[in-house]
């Protein structure tokens, strides 16, 4: 079994350590976690056109989706923090930043969330410094998108399946990982049908 790799180096779409010129406008991104076993917690620094953070905060995330499509309304946050696989949708708005730089930094610990590593911080760097090409009329909408909730009260058997890693004794090295003490190859059997569930 391999445990996970914990690199000491971060891509952004292929590239290490970018920067993106951005005009003083919204800009709508997706992010996905694209490391094989590190959590992500992003936040946004204000920062010197090298990256170096001042310590003051950049503007906050404005999260409009997620794996399962676009939530119901708008959700402002400071920092996102999402794991492996895991996709964010968000709008991020540069209005009255033009001149300035901010840095997405990474502060998670690895293994999350009881490690001791935070490796690397520095994820990219945005500069506000193209020209506006025309005036940002734009708005983030109150709503998004309505579906009807599933009331839990209206469950009638609630399910628990316990995902476990079991360790090697000699080191703590994970050997196997189990979906409710069962290998994720077994078979169902046909006189007692096993939990399952998302």
């Amino acid at each position: 079994m391999d445990s996970g790799f914990f690199g000491d180096t971060m891509l952004v779409n292929g590239m290490v350590w970018p920067y993106l010129e951005v005009e003083p406008v919204k800009y709508r991104f997706r992010f996905l976690n694209a490391c094989n076993a590190r959590f992500l917690h992003l936040t946004l620094m204000e920062s010197n056109a090298s990256g170096i953070p001042n310590g003051n905060p950049g503007p906050a995330f404005f999260q409009v989706g997620s794996d399962g499509g676009l939530l119901p309304h708008p959700v402002r946050m400071n920092g996102l923090l999402f794991g492996t696989a895991e996709r964010i949708d968000v709008v991020v708005d540069f209005s009255g930043s033009a001149g300035k730089s901010f840095v997405l930094l990474n502060d998670a610990p690895a293994p999350f969330p009881g490690g001791g590593e935070i490796v690397p911080p520095n994820v990219m760097l945005f500069k506000v410094g193209k020209p506006l090409a025309a005036r940002d009329t734009s708005s983030i909408p109150s709503q998004l998108a309505s579906f009807p909730l599933l009331d839990p009260a209206s469950a009638v058997r609630t399910r628990r399946i316990a995902p476990t890693e079991t360790d090697r004794a000699a080191d703590g090295f994970p050997i196997i990982a189990l979906l409710d003490q069962m290998h994720w190859n077994d078979a169902v059997p046909p006189s007692a049908p096993r939990r399952c569930g998302n």
